[in-house]
């Protein structure tokens, strides 16, 4: 017979401490964080720079410019940022939603009978 105490494949329980695995990935980690920013920092003013020395062909003019690409990803991004906070406005709804109390017709009793057909038929 096999103790269940030693059977850690399957055992979805966490560290007593609230230790969680993925707090040590090292894409969590501020230092990582700070230093992927570097990175793509230095990435995109690599790609800026190598405008410098590179002829961009565009398909229309506006293409050619120094930094468009970067300049219209940013503002694309920041667009899409935008949208998505004035979409959540709309669809936002309150922290208690699921917890109102549906409001029925008077018409209707909490048992969705109508009110007016019980009283006639206790009568007969």
């Amino acid at each position: 017979m096999t103790d269940p105490s030693h059977d850690h494949a399957h055992d979805t329980r966490r560290e007593p401490s609230g230790h969680d695995e993925l707090s040590d990935h090292w894409l969590v980690r501020p230092a990582s964080i700070r230093k992927m920013w570097w990175i793509f920092a230095a990435i995109l003013a690599a790609t800026i720079v190598a405008q410098f020395f590179i002829h961009v062909h565009g398909y229309f003019t506006v293409d050619e410019w120094l930094a468009f690409n970067a300049l219209y990803g940013f503002l694309t991004c920041v667009g899409m940022v935008v949208f998505a906070k004035l979409l959540g406005l709309v669809l936002k709804r309150p922290d208690d939603y699921y917890e109102i109390e549906p409001r029925l017709s008077p018409d209707i009793d909490e048992l969705g009978g109508d009110k007016g057909t019980d009283k006639e038929n206790s009568d007969a």
